[in-house]
């Protein structure tokens, strides 16, 4: 996973992990993208940014994971599954998760 944090002045900087285990549970890769920049961020006080991004790469198969070690993972992906195939059908605004809601939504 990588997070891609481009300055005011056009400088570029990025930071990447690896998950381990892989995962396609958008709140671990929202959890791990959260820290990358929050620790950019801590190592540039008030840096201007103008953009962010974040990516993946080496997309594979999962192997199986171990029934006792990921107890939510089954329900992880239900409702990741369920989000979207109500944006795929009523468009991406449809569902927020309630933590991605601010103050004036």
């Amino acid at each position: 996973m990588t997070v891609k944090i481009r300055r005011k002045d056009f400088t570029t900087f990025t930071r990447q992990t690896r998950l381990s285990p892989a995962t396609n549970d958008t709140r671990a890769i929202t959890k791990v993208a959260t820290t990358l920049l929050t620790t950019w961020l801590t190592e540039n006080p008030g840096a201007k940014i103008r953009l962010l991004g974040v990516g993946v790469s080496q997309l594979a198969e999962s192997d199986q994971l171990d029934l006792f070690t990921t107890p939510t993972a089954n329900a992880a992906t239900a409702l990741d599954t369920a989000l979207d195939a109500i944006r795929e059908k009523f468009g991406p605004r449809a569902l927020k998760r309630a933590g991605d809601l601010d103050d004036n939504t």
